[in-house]
């Protein structure tokens, strides 16, 4: 699966006039596997909040979706810009959290890609004094932190 997932982005990538390197490795995850994407285009798939490279990885996920196991997923990755978000999102979820126990009014994410929306919810699961919802539809869905 590997390969074909490293031909498949070679080829995407290629007919897009990307300059990247790619790497497809295996995660640890049973069935999941890591893109990573480097080189001198790497800025144009990180910039507008990554949207390139979530293009990708959902294209490539859409391609593959039917052979990966267990829902298994491909994520795509450039400059360790995944890792550095999901940080991120993890001291916003604390923050807003703080600031619902203190002011006692519900606080509101802007807009997010349902995998950003879960580590959100997942960050604040053992916070007894908050809890998530998401509100909204399609692209526009958000996330509100109230008090539990």
């Amino acid at each position: 699966m590997r390969d074909e997932i490293q031909a498949f982005v070679d080829k995407m990538t290629a007919a897009a006039g990307f300059e990247v390197s790619i790497v497809v490795e295996e995660t640890g995850v049973a069935g999941d596997y890591r893109v990573v994407l480097s080189g001198t285009d790497r800025g144009m798939l990180l910039s507008r909040g990554a949207e390139l490279l979530d293009a990708l990885e959902y294209v490539t996920n859409r391609a593959f979706g039917k052979q990966m196991k267990h829902d298994g997923k491909i994520i795509f990755d450039s400059n360790n810009y995944r890792r550095m978000r999901e940080q991120e999102l993890h001291l916003m979820a604390r923050k807003a959290a703080e600031r619902v126990r203190e002011t006692r009014q519900p606080f509101v994410f802007e807009a997010m890609s349902p995998s950003e929306r879960r580590i959100i919810h997942v960050a604040l699961t053992d916070d007894a004094t908050v809890r998530t919802e998401s509100i909204g539809d399609g692209s526009e869905r958000k996330i509100r932190v109230v008090r539990a």
